[in-house]
């Protein structure tokens, strides 16, 4: 009898044994295969991967701080300066001067003294092409293709293709002084409405180098007309300034003045009254009157489109 129980108490933990053992090669099989997928994932990872972040969790050195600090730096100068550019090249409704012409530099010479920079103040030319027409200025070399202006090579004289008289001016450097600022509302048809449209314009008198004449400008956004004086006081659109020429205009003499009443009286009724078949009158707006007693030096870039300009006396 205790034989027999003897043997059932051995084949048992035999028994259990076995399933011990089976049970455990089971779980080796699944460790081992769990082993081997993970060594085959990190095989995976490139050694720059692995550097790369090895090197980020590495404390950064100062010489690399501040070369970041100086590419962050640059950047945002950059962004600025980008930011800038695009602010000063796309102003809406404001007219930023081109000097293109000698109305622009008498008008802006007040504006642009002493330590601004050339950088600040360039400005780009955009000449509009134009057709030339050479049908009735035959035996005439062209002279000015965008103005078309043609030189009468047997005098030397500058004419239009209506035969007008163009005086250069050639001078790069000017003098103007006694500006006389004012403004007033134009809303009739005449001359002055067809050259620079209507509303409000924006005027200056001053005396000027160019011939040693006065001379009236008319501003209208980007729109100008000058003309020089014939009279005290009174103006005459058939001498007039064109670009950077003096121009006479025969076809028109006569047929227009433009005279400014009461502008230096304390007490008076300032108005522009312009005169051709019938006599308009246009009241100047009292509290835009200034003036401006300097004599300016102006010298100007006409390729760049740069101006600078200095006080000469007060």
């Amino acid at each position: 009898m205790r034989e027999q129980l003897h043997k059932v108490f051995i084949s048992r933990n035999v028994y259990i044994v076995k399933n011990i053992y089976k049970n455990i090669s089971k779980y080796k099989r699944i460790l081992l295969c769990c082993l081997f997928m993970l060594l085959f994932v990190c095989g995976c990872s490139t050694p720059n991967e692995t550097n790369n972040a090895v090197k980020n969790d590495a404390p950064k050195t100062e010489l690399e701080i501040d070369k970041e600090d100086k590419e962050d730096k640059e950047d945002k100068e950059d962004k600025e300066e980008k930011e800038e550019k695009d602010i000063s090249e796309s102003k809406d409704d404001v007219y930023v001067p081109t000097f293109k012409s000698f109305l622009e530099v008498a008008y802006y010479s007040p504006f642009y003294v002493a330590n601004k920079s050339a950088k600040n103040l360039k400005r780009y030319l955009n000449d509009d092409e134009k057709d030339d027409d050479n049908s009735e200025t035959e035996g005439f070399e062209l002279f000015d293709e965008e103005l078309g202006l043609y030189l009468d090579p047997n005098c030397g004289q500058i004419y239009d293709i209506d035969k007008n008289i163009y005086y250069p001016i050639e001078d790069d450097e000017f003098t103007f002084g006694n500006y006389v600022y004012f403004s007033f509302v134009l809303e009739n048809d005449c001359m002055l409405a067809e050259i620079v449209g209507k509303g409000t314009i924006e005027c200056c008198i001053l005396d000027s180098s160019i011939f040693g004449e006065k001379m009236i400008i008319f501003k209208n956004e980007d729109k100008y007309f000058s003309c020089f004086e014939i009279g005290t006081d009174v103006f005459s659109p058939s001498k007039r300034v064109v670009g950077f020429y003096l121009a006479k205009l025969y076809q028109t003499e006569g047929k227009e003045q433009i005279t400014i009443i009461d502008l230096e009286a304390e007490n008076g009724n300032p108005q522009v009254m312009i005169s051709n078949r019938y006599r308009s009158c246009y009241q100047i707006n009292k509290e835009s009157i200034r003036r401006d007693d300097n004599t300016y030096k102006t010298i100007i870039n006409r390729e760049e489109g740069i101006i600078i300009s200095s006080i000469l006396s007060n």
